[in-house]
């Protein structure tokens, strides 16, 4: 003849073990989920900032050169007016923005403004610097 176990109610049997209940799996797998959310979007918007921090170092190496280019021809050769020049630095397509204006209020004294944008139109840097007549002497 078999023996019968006597039986226990399930309370009485779940409450030995050490397990978790849904609703408690439940909440740890949402804060888990916000967690790395959270995470992946503060990944994400430090990836756009070095970007962004980036583009600006190339624009601002950029707008020197074409200052230096531009101090290079010297006081004649700077002739008032705009010119747009495309730029392909690697990655970034950038456009450099030149412009030079004879000052009214002095003699012999010229504003050169170089800026440098991106293709959406957004300024990444602005030079500007006066040259005169006396510097190329």
């Amino acid at each position: 003849m078999m023996m019968q176990r006597p039986q226990r109610p399930i309370a009485a049997t779940l409450r030995g073990r050490g397990g978790f209940t849904l609703i408690e799996v439940m909440v740890a797998t949402a804060l888990l989920g916000t967690v790395l959310i959270g995470m992946a979007a503060t990944a994400s918007m430090g990836a756009r900032e070095m970007r962004r921090s980036k583009a600006i170092s190339v624009a601002t190496v950029m707008a020197r050169e074409a200052i230096d280019e531009i101090m290079a021809k010297g006081y004649d050769d700077a002739s008032p007016g705009a010119t747009e020049k495309d730029a392909d630095a690697g990655r970034f397509q950038l456009k450099v923005v030149t412009s030079i204006q004879e000052r009214t209020d002095a003699n012999d004294l010229k504003d050169v403004t170089v800026s440098v944008v991106d293709p959406r139109g957004r300024e990444l840097q602005r030079f500007t610097v006066a040259i005169q007549r006396d510097d190329y002497k």
